[in-house]
């Protein structure tokens, strides 16, 4: 691996994927994820990912496509990245594969994909590893490990659980893809407790006394 990244150093208008040495990462990548989602079949999913990466091979399922370009989906839908068009609780799965977009916008990004998500759904975030960078400056690829961004915000301050982590391709030092499986509890009250009505009886409590859950 390091001698064909030495051999065919990154280009600023080429995209890492489309490089020789990328098509191992993706193949395992796809692998992985099919070990962490299981069988998908008759389920609904939606993959997000930028606008010419191939798209993960998964069985028994036909996936929606939508292609992130400039700040946009704009395939097969016209919408800001960090929005998705979609209503309530209509998706199975959501797989996010290394989208390029400011932290607030992946913030935003993640709640749309909750509110989409039925209760008990799956999100699969995809993305190069953080964590190595002195792997990446080893074989070669800094300018690579440059673009590798830490998923792992609170995401369970997002209404997720983490189910797995795993990491893909590659082989002895550098794990150059990071696989997060997780899950929007099945009980809507986990994930948006009433904060505000809460808040509101302590306020107008005429004796003076915090109430009790069971009472809010």
């Amino acid at each position: 691996m390091g001698k064909s990244a030495h051999s065919s150093p990154l280009s600023s208008t080429t995209a890492w994927w489309h490089h020789h040495w990328a098509v191992d990462w993706l193949a395992a990548e796809g692998q992985q994820a099919q070990r962490l989602l299981g069988s998908l079949r008759g389920q609904q999913v939606l993959e997000l990912l930028p606008e010419d990466m191939p798209r993960l091979s998964l069985p028994e399922v036909e996936s929606m496509i939508w292609r992130q370009r400039q700040g946009f989906w704009y395939r097969p839908v016209y919408s800001k990245q960090d929005q998705l068009p979609l209503v309530d609780n209509s998706l199975d799965v959501v797989v996010w594969r290394y989208l390029a977009m400011r932290h607030s916008e992946r913030i935003a990004l993640l709640a749309a994909v909750h509110r989409c998500l039925r209760p008990g759904g799956l999100l699969l975030m995809a993305a190069l590893n953080p964590l190595q960078p002195w792997c990446w400056r080893a074989c070669g690829l800094r300018q690579l490990g440059r673009q590798a961004v830490d998923i792992t915000l609170p995401l369970h301050l997002q209404g997720f659980k983490t189910q797995s982590i795993r990491m893909a391709g590659g082989r002895r030092l550098l794990r150059p893809v990071r696989l997060i499986l997780l899950r929007k509890p099945g009980d809507p009250r986990i994930i948006r407790p009433l904060h505000g009505r809460l808040l509101n009886s302590v306020q107008h409590s005429s004796s003076g006394t915090v109430p009790s859950c069971r009472a809010a």
